[in-house]
């Protein structure tokens, strides 16, 4: 690994594609071997690649199979023993062998004889150092292993109670899926508190998805933002081309620095600002290292270079929130919308 890039966590490396507009299957291969070969990361015999994957065709919902095949393909060069690719189903209602398919990583895994596997199947239960929603966390075994490297592989886009769900959130499918659903776990907690679901939900999803953080800390976190999403993060949205891919060790740093990137201020989202307080790691852009891979080299880069500011958000109050952003957009384009997810 660079250890320039990497001798502390407020740091971030950044490959940008060239060219513009949509890419092809390709370019998101080339995206995920370039990031890796870029920093080249001190791996472990075995590695747990952890993307967000839905049972969806569109692929600005979710992280590209071809991007996280580029990854596969460099750890492969290298001579990785063991490469895995895992997700969390919802159990019964929907298993991962109905999930992996339709969304493509079926043929990616096929291609590379690779292995996917459900972070479901065994769950261990791991205390939170001075929690804030719960003591305990259900979480898988396998992404505990001391022995396997942990990569989280989220994809860039936004998320109707978080602002952004990228490193952080991305964990969530390592919960078991019983205790999963920190969005409506947050709303119970504000109703039992206050007596509205809505009062306190941003507050109460923000400690618990540190909660999870505080005991779930990745190796080395890969951002796809070769097409992000904006919107509500769910059905409602477009689709950004972006061209670009962030890494990091730091999940709460690759998240401050890739919702600036997005056009999010970090110090103003209620998860970022609880990871700060709780020394999670830094929400001030100005205290992160920016270096971009370009030609075999590491360059620095000030943030602002790399600002795209183009993400919109539908909020859980289904309304424009301009205090969120780095620079408010002069017409919100969901302003005729429902808000529906």
């Amino acid at each position: 690994m660079d250890e320039h890039i990497f001798d502390d966590g407020d740091a971030v490396c950044v490959v940008r594609l060239p060219g513009d507009g949509a890419p092809e299957q390709g370019e998101f291969e080339e995206a995920g071997y370039r990031i890796l070969k870029s920093i080249a990361p001190a791996v472990k015999d075995r590695v747990l690649i952890k993307p967000n994957v839905l049972p969806e065709t569109e692929f600005g919902l979710m992280t590209h199979p071809a991007f996280v095949g580029g990854m596969v393909d460099y750890l492969t060069e290298v001579g990785v023993r063991e490469v895995m690719v895992g997700e969390g189903g919802w159990g019964k209602k929907e298993p991962m062998e109905a999930i992996w398919g339709p969304a493509g990583y079926v043929v990616m895994a096929e291609n590379r004889d690779l292995k996917l596997v459900d972070l479901n199947l065994e769950g261990v239960e791991v205390p939170v150092p001075n929690p804030a929603f719960t003591d305990t966390m259900n979480v898988s075994r396998l992404v505990m292993d001391e022995d396997v490297f942990l990569i989280d592989v989220p994809k860039m886009k936004t998320h109707h109670l978080g602002v952004t769900t990228l490193c952080m959130k991305n964990l969530m499918g390592t919960v078991i899926h019983t205790e999963r659903n920190f969005c409506t776990r947050s709303r119970k907690r504000s109703e039992e508190l206050t007596g509205s679901p809505d009062a306190q939900c941003e507050v109460q999803f923000a400690r618990i998805l540190n909660d999870l953080s505080s005991v779930m800390k990745p190796d080395l976190c890969v951002v796809e933002g070769v097409v992000g999403r904006d919107g509500t993060g769910f059905h409602r949205g477009s689709n950004m081309p972006c061209r670009i891919a962030i890494a990091g060790t730091n999940s709460a740093v690759v998240d401050a620095f890739t919702s600036y990137v997005m056009g999010f201020d970090p110090k103003a989202m209620p998860y970022l600002q609880e990871a700060a307080r709780r020394g999670l790691g830094t929400n001030e852009i100005a205290r992160i290292e920016v270096c971009e891979a370009e030609d075999g080299a590491m360059a620095p880069r000030k943030a602002e270079e790399l600002f795209l500011g183009t993400f919109e958000l539908i909020s859980w109050t289904r309304t424009h929130r301009p205090e969120l952003y780095v620079k408010t957009p002069a017409t919100w384009k969901y302003e005729k919308g429902d808000g529906r997810k």
